[in-house]
Parts: C-alpha cells; structure tokens; sequence
C-alpha cells in the first residue's frame, strides 16, 4: 500500500469527522436509531474507502491498461500476419 503522509492523515481524519456528524445528523432527522456501531467504525471505513480501496483501484487501471496495450500490440501483430501474406498474393497475380 502507499505511504500515509501527514496530509492524508488530516484528510482522513476529517472525513471519518463528517461521516460521524452526518450519522448523527442522520438519526436526529429519522427520530430514532442506533449510532454507538457507525461512530466505532467511522475511522475503518473511511481508511477502507478514502485510502485503500482507491490504492486498489488505481492500481487495478494499472494492470487494466496495461493488459489492453499488450492484447492492442497481439492484435496488430496478428492482423499484420494476415495482411502480408495477401498483398503478396496480390502482388504476384
């Protein structure tokens, strides 16, 4: 996984903030409900969201493109095999 860094630190220690003020928001709005399991879990879900799963993500387009340039490179290749041997044909009639 990649570094955390003092600034990503403060990014996502102001988002697990938000997300346990729009829990609480949330509940006070509906009247009722149980905040004690989304405050606990605001900090994991938030490293989970904002830091490692767009690391897997980033690294997933990656590969993505990766694989699509080398099946981009068989494709030519292969449709240069077919190619040649017609312009030869054609070149010899």
């Amino acid at each position: 996984m990649s570094h955390l860094h003092d600034d990503k630190i403060k990014f996502l220690e102001e988002m697990a903030a938000k997300i346990r003020y729009d829990t609480i928001e949330s509940v006070i709005n509906a009247g009722s409900g149980h905040v004690a399991g989304p405050l606990d879990m605001a900090d994991i879900f938030t490293a989970m969201y904002f830091h490692i799963f767009l690391v897997l993500i980033l690294l997933l387009q990656v590969l993505s493109l990766h694989q699509e340039d080398s099946y981009k490179k068989q494709n030519s290749l292969h449709h240069a095999k077919s190619i040649i041997p017609h312009q030869l044909k054609v070149n010899q009639n």
